[in-house]
């Protein structure tokens, strides 16, 4: 059975190898310390190690957890390219974009239009079509927009 692994419990340990404290890495990442105590005892039963040992006032990782880190702190970084927002840039855009219009109102709508659509996407063309009786099985097959 295959487990999950939560972001919080990676960025704990990641944390926890830093400061080497369960306080302040439980500090670093707002929580309480019985919430920190919780993540880190469900990473020790899911990795099969027990991860950091206390050596006087510090956490000492153990030599599966100085294995990990390079893993943990790849997967943190990879992770965080899903909640990145990337804007649209048309300026390096390179495509067509396909209209399909009735008639020369699509002109008329356009044509105002025109400077500040190549003014932002100098590389991109616009292509005009008439629409025909196959107008939808052109819009599934990405032959218009």
């Amino acid at each position: 059975m295959q487990q999950s692994f939560s972001s919080d419990a990676l960025r704990l340990l990641k944390i926890l190898f830093e400061t080497r404290s369960l306080t302040a890495a439980a500090q670093e990442l707002n929580l309480s310390m019985g919430a920190a105590s919780r993540l880190l005892a469900q990473a020790r039963e899911q990795l099969k190690d027990e991860l950091f040992v206390r050596s006087g006032r510090t956490m000492q990782p153990t030599a599966r957890m100085a294995e990990l880190l390079d893993v943990v702190n790849r997967i943190l970084e990879e992770g965080q390219w899903l909640f990145q927002k990337k804007a649209f840039d048309l300026k390096h855009q390179n495509r067509e974009l396909n209209i399909a219009g009735a008639d020369n109102a699509v002109f008329s709508l356009l044509l105002s239009s025109l400077p500040k659509f190549y003014e932002q996407a100098p590389q991109c063309r616009i292509n005009i079509d008439t629409l025909r009786v196959d107008l939808f099985e052109r819009l599934r097959m990405g032959k218009i927009d």
